[in-house]
């Protein structure tokens, strides 16, 4: 018998000791998920201790342990020493772009508009007539200047000016300079706030990384300021993720006083950002105008503008923006993950803004979109 059963003891999640089935670790994650899934235990809820539950069920300590730590490696819950294990907020069934489509609601409008891709073709064509064995290297491992000067032609159109101390890395889409920041700006354990509905892809990515996502409330506005200073206040933040413009899956605009309100509460709490702009055209149609977060905080934000949306999302070309402090941290991870972005997938989309095919391409998206 236990030496206590805690018939008056308080504890936060009471498993069923009478479904314990062998191997009892797994019988108890099977009951937490399901405590998770059903809203039994809610974001945020402080698990019983260890000792204390394993005392609970008369299960041996180091059972509770495994099943803590496989959940944590789920992300279903995590752990902040010496304060306890806590369910994750984001934490049951992160969604992939493959995951099957079950119990899920599609929130978002995420056509890449194929047929637009025959645009491209005479770009195609002059890039293998131009030697396009010679891109076929590894030289410009990070890009060549015309590719950089190409993409700030790009920003220059979207009324967009980076500062002298701002830095650019091609990368091989969005997704991969998403998931490189996530490896080189934060640490195992670190927490990071994201809209209350955010990108699925991230999520997963945070997962395997050990990073614990924070939703906050969004109001018809989108972020809600004081959900925000709450978390900053609260939950030890490291950084925030934000997509500005048309946000995945939700669709939400920030206004130009949102994001001048956001920008004033992390550069306040020092928070770094990720600021995913994966729409970046659509800044264009806002009458707004509203600035980029990277604008409004040059020092702190690391600014992730991909193509796959803009041109064609099999190119998998992206641009990374960020701040020069971070130089040699987001570099070196690059080296050691990507190794160097496809310069004949670079050269094409420098091409398709050189000779003004991009502004061809988006168009007809947008008429597609209406």
């Amino acid at each position: 018998m236990p030496i206590n059963d805690f018939s008056h003891y308080q504890l936060t999640w009471y498993p069923d000791k009478n479904k314990l089935t062998r191997p009892i670790y797994k019988s108890l994650l099977d009951q937490l998920k399901s405590a998770i899934e059903r809203g039994i235990l809610t974001s945020g809820t402080k698990l019983p201790p260890q000792r204390e539950l394993a005392d609970y069920l008369d299960i041996n300590f180091t059972t509770v342990t495994r099943t803590y730590k496989l959940s944590a490696q789920l992300g279903l819950t995590y752990g902040i020493h010496g304060k306890g294990t806590f369910v994750n907020s984001n934490g049951i069934d992160p969604l992939t772009a493959n995951s099957p489509l079950t119990r899920t609601i599609d929130l978002g409008f995420v056509a890449s508009f194929e047929q637009t891709n025959h645009l491209l073709d005479n770009i195609l064509s002059n890039t293998v007539k131009q030697g396009a064995s010679q891109l076929l290297t590894y030289d410009s491992p990070t890009g060549r200047p015309i590719d950089n000067e190409a993409f700030g032609h790009y920003l220059d159109w979207l009324g967009v000016r980076l500062t002298p101390t701002q830095h650019i890395l091609i990368t091989a889409g969005g997704e991969n300079s998403l998931t490189l920041l996530l490896m080189t700006l934060f640490s195992s354990g670190d927490k990071i706030a994201v809209d209350e509905f955010t990108y699925a892809n991230l999520i997963a990515t945070a997962q395997l990384n050990n990073l614990h996502l924070v939703a906050i409330k969004n109001d018809q506005g989108g972020m809600n300021i004081e959900a925000l200073k709450h978390a900053c206040q609260n939950n030890n933040l490291a950084g925030l993720y934000i997509m500005p413009e048309y946000s995945n899956p939700t669709g939400a605009v920030l206004s130009v006083a949102r994001r001048k309100e956001i920008a004033t509460l992390v550069q306040e709490y020092g928070l770094k950002i990720i600021e995913d702009d994966y729409l970046s055209f659509l800044s264009k149609l806002n009458p707004e105008r509203p600035p980029k977060i990277m604008e409004l905080l040059p020092d702190q934000t690391c600014y992730v503008c991909s193509m796959s949306k803009v041109l064609a999302s099999g190119l998998r070309v992206g641009y990374l923006v960020f701040p020069a402090q971070l130089a040699q941290q987001v570099k070196n991870g690059f080296f050691n993950t990507t190794v160097k972005t496809s310069t004949l997938n670079t050269a094409i989309a420098s091409m398709a803004i050189k000779e003004h095919v991009v502004q061809q391409i988006i168009q007809n998206k947008v008429t597609l979109a209406k």
